[in-house]
């Protein structure tokens, strides 16, 4: 176990793609390994450029912290997995876990950006493996979290639940039936993150949609909720 994190930390901070930014520059680090137990494919963001060194420095180790975490725990639940495979007399040597880590940033403004990563694990010897998705929007002058509501008010929140559930309507093939009844009572935690021109909010997997969906989205538009990031800088 290991041998196997050091190839991943190794690789990591070898392998990156610069592409420019507005305020900052992001490289996208990378990996792609095969060990006994795992295959991993990392592609997660790394800040560098930024005045504010401090904040740069939270915000990689924010992005490091979850993606090797994320992999750090699939590598001990799928060893854990091939050891009970092993001790029911299977050939664990058949099964490999998987541990994908997929990342991005939104500028949404000179003042907030948000930080966007995907999961995918599967612990064999499971039918399926899990999604799961991350977001952390942050305020870069004051170098803390955004929260939702201390950006929307509760009459955008209103216009944020209604579009939702127009979209649950428009294609109910594709949530449970709960689903509106959910999002009617639902309270915003950190599952949105915010672009030029929208806030978007996910769902975890499972919560209002079956596995199949994944994990859920909905973007509505500023323009809707009469809403601009402008009146918040």
């Amino acid at each position: 176990m290991r041998k196997a994190l050091m190839l991943f930390l190794m690789v990591l901070f070898s392998s990156s793609m610069v592409f420019p930014g507005a305020l900052f520059e992001v490289a996208t680090a990378a990996v792609e390994a095969t060990v006994d137990t795992l295959e991993l494919s990392i592609k997660v963001p790394y800040v560098f450029g930024y005045s504010n060194f401090v904040v740069e420095k939270w915000l990689n180790s924010l992005i490091w912290e979850n993606t090797s975490g994320f992999v750090r725990e699939t590598l001990e639940q799928t060893v854990k997995s091939l050891k009970a495979v092993e001790e029911t007399g299977g050939d664990a040597s058949a099964y490999r876990g998987v541990a994908y880590v997929r990342g991005e940033i939104f500028a949404a403004s000179k003042k907030y950006l948000s930080v966007v990563l995907e999961f995918y694990a599967y612990v064999p010897p499971a039918a399926h493996g899990s999604v799961e998705k991350r977001s952390f929007n942050v305020d870069l002058e004051r170098g803390v979290f955004q929260d939702f509501y201390e950006l929307f008010s509760r009459d955008q929140e209103k216009i944020i639940k209604k579009n939702i559930i127009k979209r649950i309507e428009k294609e109910p093939q594709r949530f449970f039936s709960e689903a509106v009844k959910i999002v009617e009572g639902y309270r915003f935690r950190d599952n949105f993150y915010l672009d030029e021109d929208a806030v978007v909010v996910f769902f975890k997997e499972y919560e209002i949609s079956p596995g199949y969906v994944g994990v859920p989205e909905f973007r509505i538009p500023f323009s809707e909720l009469d809403f601009s990031l402008c009146d918040e800088e």
